[in-house]
């Protein structure tokens, strides 16, 4: 199999993998959310001018309960993320030198597969925790387009985090909206030696729908 389809099948087997432990439809539920982020990198060369950037998520969910407190959720979805402030060009112009600065946009594939631990007033509230795999397939520059993915690692994995409130306008509780916080940190380095070692951070804030 070609080294570009590779993970991106691997990602999608392993989301559909992990609802197939669900016996009953009652015990299973989907979703799908969409959201904004706070896309960074850690730079451990201290020189580093990266800097934060506003990016996008969007994607669905399934959600196996094993009883009212404990649920296993996978995701999948897109999502950006990237940098600001990096060096993209450096211009001659006769008298000196011209640094050009801009965005790298990394345009992903994202499964993490979370323990939720759900609690409050008829488990409106939850938190979750575990481990996610992505893949780069795409990078974006502001400045001069699209830069090939060689100059970057394609696959990444790390830890996310989250907290979120389930709220509904019935008095049933079998579809709901939802609001979150995720934070996601990254155990690779992402750069091909252009940068120095960068792992990815990202903060999301997400809206949802669960059904």
């Amino acid at each position: 199999m070609n080294k570009s389809l590779f993970l991106p099948v691997l990602l999608a087997m392993i989301f559909f993998t992990s609802i197939s432990f669900a016996q009953n439809k009652n015990d299973l539920e989907f979703g799908f959310f969409a959201g904004v982020s706070l896309a960074s990198v850690v730079v451990e060369e201290e020189s580093s001018d990266l800097k934060s950037k506003i990016a996008l998520n969007a994607g669905f969910f399934s959600e196996y309960f094993f009883s009212e407190k404990w649920s296993l959720k996978s995701k999948i979805y897109y999502d950006q993320r990237g940098f600001d402030n990096a060096q993209i060009e450096t211009i001659f112009t006769g008298t000196g030198y011209l640094i050009e600065r801009g965005s790298y946009t990394f345009h992903n594939v994202t499964i993490p597969v979370l323990a939720n631990f759900n609690f409050g007033n008829n488990e409106r509230f939850y938190l979750n925790l575990g481990p996610f795999a992505s893949y780069v397939f795409s990078v974006e520059k502001s400045v001069g387009g699209t830069e090939s993915t060689d100059d970057f690692n394609s696959f990444d994995f790390g830890l996310e985090g989250g907290i979120g409130f389930k709220f509904s306008f019935s008095n049933k509780n079998e579809k709901s909206f939802f609001l979150e916080y995720t934070g996601q940190k990254g155990f690779l380095d992402l750069d091909n030696n252009e940068f120095g070692t960068i792992k990815n951070i990202q903060h999301s804030l997400n809206f949802g729908f669960k059904f």
